[in-house]
């Protein structure tokens, strides 16, 4: 079962960094990252369940407080204090992104 979960959060991850790609919107591309973020950690605190490892639920805490709680606080604060509330515009399109970034794993995995 806790196997099912770590995958389950790990794929969400994914999607939800496909999902960031696609949005245009900056608050919703932060509450994207403050999702992903919850995700991450509650990947690493079922993996410390698991592996019965301390430093994992410390580990996991402190990712849900500083990434999901408190870097997304601040980013809002910021985009509140100087009004911006705007569509992100992007320099190449969803598809080409997500292209080249499996090109450039696909190189990195070859030569490590």
């Amino acid at each position: 079962m806790v196997k099912f979960l770590v995958e389950f959060f790990g794929a969400m991850s994914l999607l939800l960094a496909v999902a960031q790609l696609s949005s245009n919107r900056l608050n919703l591309s932060i509450k994207i990252y403050q999702l992903q973020s919850a995700f991450l950690s509650m990947s690493v605190l079922f993996i410390g369940i698991v592996s019965s490892e301390f430093e994992l639920y410390i580990s996991s805490f402190l990712n849900l407080l500083i990434k999901a709680i408190l870097i997304p606080f601040f980013l809002f604060k910021a985009v509140e204090k100087i009004k911006l509330d705007r569509e992100v515009s992007t320099y190449i399109n969803i598809a080409n992104s997500l292209l080249f970034f499996n090109f450039k794993s696909y190189i990195r995995v070859l030569y490590l």
